[in-house]
């Protein structure tokens, strides 16, 4: 076996043993939530040795939040669908379809947040800042087709993520179309557009 063949073999035992870890993680914390979920419990259930789980991952959290992006099959998406409505109709349906798939493990996370501020940070770079470049990514190709003016500010992106998230992690309230019209219509529409058009004003 030539040396890359050797290393694309290690490659694969690896993706096939991080696979099997995060099966267990969700599995876990379906079943036990996020509190009592262990390095140990993980490694028993994957039938792995515990120093394999810390060989790439610094804790719990840390795999916590790879298996929820791995679970997660595609990245956030960038359709361009030729209008700032369409185009925010599209990510909040993903964010939502995000919610459903893994409201459970995200409200088990949000429930440890206040007391480990490490997690919420992790959520925050792993989670949010992704989403909140999916919402930057949408005001500029806005920007471009001239429906908005100037750049919008940081804030009117972090909007819909909050929203979305803060229903599965506090109320409880259903992520139905109604939902998604008056998101859209009644919030983000005129807040990205009352933005671009004040920041474009100070420029």
């Amino acid at each position: 076996m030539t040396q890359l063949d050797q290393s694309s073999a290690e490659r694969s035992v690896s993706e096939a043993k991080a696979g099997v870890i995060f099966d267990a993680t969700i599995a876990l914390l379906d079943e036990i939530g996020y509190d009592r979920l262990t390095v140990d419990g993980i490694a028993a259930r994957a039938g792995v040795g515990k120093a394999t789980i810390y060989r790439w991952w610094s804790g719990k959290a840390d795999v916590v939040l790879a298996a929820m992006g791995d679970r997660r099959v595609h990245s956030p998406i960038e359709a361009d669908t030729g209008s700032l409505r369409g185009d925010l109709k599209a990510a909040v349906n993903d964010l939502i379809g995000l919610a459903r798939a893994e409201g459970a493990v995200i409200l088990g996370i949000g429930t440890s947040m206040s007391q480990q501020p490490g997690l919420a940070d992790a959520i925050q770079k792993h989670v949010l800042d992704v989403e909140l470049l999916r919402f930057q990514g949408i005001a500029e190709r806005a920007r471009a087709r001239k429906e908005i003016r100037g750049d919008v500010a940081e804030i009117v992106c972090e909007v819909a993520p909050s929203m979305v998230f803060g229903r599965v992690l506090h109320t409880g309230a259903p992520l139905d179309d109604a939902f998604v019209d008056a998101l859209i219509d009644d919030v983000l529409l005129p807040l990205f557009k009352s933005s671009g058009r004040r920041n474009a004003t100070r420029t």
